[in-house]
């Protein structure tokens, strides 16, 4: 994906204080505390993001979205309209539902 493509995954993502990697096909891990790339690239190719998930607002070419567009910027808006600081969302029955909570439970 060209890095025009990324950037409006970076503006979304970025909105609601997210890594661009909690939305990627190849990422693994949890709420970011603890998230590892597992991009077939990393076995050949040496790069910083493969060990740790960017930070929100940055870039990276490694990412494939796992979510269209449209879902993410539905996660984005409930969070943001919600004042969720934790989340988590799934797709249920053609609906994005997004689950949270406005105080930190897993600080």
């Amino acid at each position: 994906m060209k890095k025009e493509q990324r950037e409006v995954y970076i503006a979304l993502t970025d909105a609601i204080d997210c890594a661009l990697c909690t939305f990627c096909k190849y990422y693994r891990g949890s709420y970011c505390d603890s998230c590892s790339c597992e991009h077939p690239l990393s076995e050949f190719v040496s790069f910083p993001h493969f060990d740790d998930c960017v930070e929100p607002g940055e870039d990276c070419w490694a990412f494939r979205p796992s979510e269209s567009v449209d879902y993410i910027a539905n996660v984005v808006g409930t969070v943001l309209s919600e004042g969720y600081v934790e989340w988590w969302s799934e797709e249920k029955d053609g609906k994005t539902i997004v689950h949270g909570s406005k105080t930190y439970q897993y600080a």
